[in-house]
């Protein structure tokens, strides 16, 4: 298991939008990536879990099934009371958390398909937590997912 910070504001994927212009006198439209600022978030994911697998001596990426928990570190806004420690806002985890999985494609697996259990969370900066996304990758254990099935057998 390799765990490491990627700095910075966690951009999410999954939404697009309709860009058109004319060239040649016709109209060409295709679709682009909602955020802007996506491409240079998955580049510093990129950068930064390629130098956690080499300082965690992590010769060769997960194989077989892999495991993901990130937890996203966003930005409180000054409107936010510093009572809420939760972002139950935008942008929705699983878009953010799509840029990241898709990120790591080609460094800590094959493809995010390798994944089989993910976890994810948001939380609001606080002392010690600064933005960006803390990431842990690693080969699944199957014993706990086993336990966990056998307890929820037992309450059947």
């Amino acid at each position: 298991m390799i765990t490491f910070h990627v700095p910075g504001t966690p951009k999410p994927q999954g939404s697009k939008v309709l860009q058109s212009a004319v060239i040649n006198g016709q109209t060409k439209s295709w679709l682009r990536d909602a955020d802007s600022g996506l491409h240079s978030w998955r580049d510093k994911v990129r950068h930064v879990a390629k130098q956690a697998m080499i300082e965690h001596g992590q010769e060769h990426k997960f194989a077989l099934n892999v495991q993901v928990s990130i937890l996203f570190i966003l930005k409180r806004p000054k409107s936010v009371s510093k009572n809420r420690s939760m972002p139950n806002v935008k942008p929705d985890i699983d878009k953010l958390a799509r840029g990241i999985l898709d990120a790591l494609d080609g460094i800590c697996y094959d493809n995010d398909s390798k994944v089989v259990e993910l976890q994810l969370r948001k939380v609001y900066e606080s002392d010690g937590a600064y933005e960006g996304a803390l990431i842990s990758v690693g080969g699944f254990d199957n014993d706990s997912i086993n336990m966990a099935w056998d307890n929820y057998k037992k309450g059947l």
